[in-house]
């Protein structure tokens, strides 16, 4: 079942607050910051497949096998996967 439009909202806002909520002296989550920032323009902008592509690409940094370990990028990349699953859903 694909979640409905305001579950996308919600994981959206979700979404929103981890990425304000980052201690931006974390370099190695700069590429990852990026990326959330370039999905957010294309959902505002009504481009939905770039949306979710930069999604996919934010998926992929963070299961990376180099990654990093104990709490991650942004010290809970477990929600982050858990919203951003959600959206591309």
């Amino acid at each position: 079942m694909l979640p409905s439009r305001s579950g996308k909202a919600e994981a959206r806002q979700k979404l929103e607050l981890i990425f304000n909520s980052w201690d931006t002296s974390n370099q190695s989550a700069d590429e990852i910051r990026e990326l959330l920032a370039r999905a957010l323009r294309a959902y505002n902008r009504g481009d939905f497949e770039q949306e979710r592509e930069f999604y996919r690409q934010t998926m992929d940094l963070l299961n990376r096998e180099d990654a990093p370990k104990y709490g991650g990028y942004t010290g809970d990349d477990s929600t982050l996967k858990e919203v951003l699953s959600e959206l591309l859903q």
